[in-house]
């Protein structure tokens, strides 16, 4: 009895060491699993992120312009929003996005330094197919948008534009356009991102930016 018990204690069965190989395995694929989940999410909140801040920097990039802005009787021309909305039913999942653009008058450069200059700012996006580009465009006063004058990239990848408008006065309502001659009250843009990595990471924004004209 004791010589059988000496030899039992000097290593392990065949069973044992299978056991132990087969616990070791689920681990390390347990393991694996969790490092690539948390890697997964980890990327998905971080694309998410960069076009959150992508999307906001755009948004205070057309707020700055409008604090800029030159009422008509200083400029001759008020604001100027069209709306309209791109469709394409031959792909698969056909998609529909919002394309408006809209144009202002501000001081340029050359007017802060003194110089009676007056210059037309306007959003817009160009857009190849299912996404766009956002773009600033700088050109001469005159005109309904702003053309060949400097153009400025905003924000890739866009998936939809919009703008809104409200006019001033008890119970007005949001519209889709604004023909000036003046400015509303306030505009309310919204601004659709993709990412350009992983196109299904997307993300919205909207703000609505009073607007108070010099």
């Amino acid at each position: 009895m004791t010589r059988t018990m000496h030899r039992r204690s000097a290593g392990f069965t065949l069973l044992e060491m299978l056991v132990v190989i087969m616990i070791i395995g689920a681990a390390m694929t347990m393991g694996t699993s969790t490092f690539v989940t948390v890697t997964q999410v980890w990327n998905e909140r971080r694309a998410i992120s960069e076009l959150d801040g992508q999307a906001q920097a755009a948004i205070e990039s057309i707020r700055a312009d409008l604090a800029s802005a030159l009422s008509s009787d200083m400029s001759g021309v008020g604001l100027s929003g069209s709306s309209r909305e791109l469709k394409d039913d031959r792909t698969y999942p056909p998609w529909a996005h919002a394309d408006d653009d809209f144009s202002f008058a501000v001081e340029s450069a050359d007017a802060a330094r003194g110089n009676a200059a007056l210059a037309k700012i306007g959003y817009r996006v160009e857009r190849t197919g299912a996404t766009g580009t956002l773009v600033r465009t700088t050109g001469p006063i005159s005109g309904e948008f702003p053309e060949g004058g400097r153009l400025e990239l905003v924000s890739a990848r866009v998936q939809g534009f919009s703008v809104e408008y409200l006019a001033a006065g008890p119970g007005a309502a949001w519209s889709e356009t604004w023909a000036g001659p003046g400015f509303p009250r306030a505009v309310r843009v919204g601004l659709a991102l993709e990412s350009s990595v992983r196109p299904e990471f997307q993300t919205s924004r909207k703000a609505v930016i009073p607007i108070h004209v010099h």
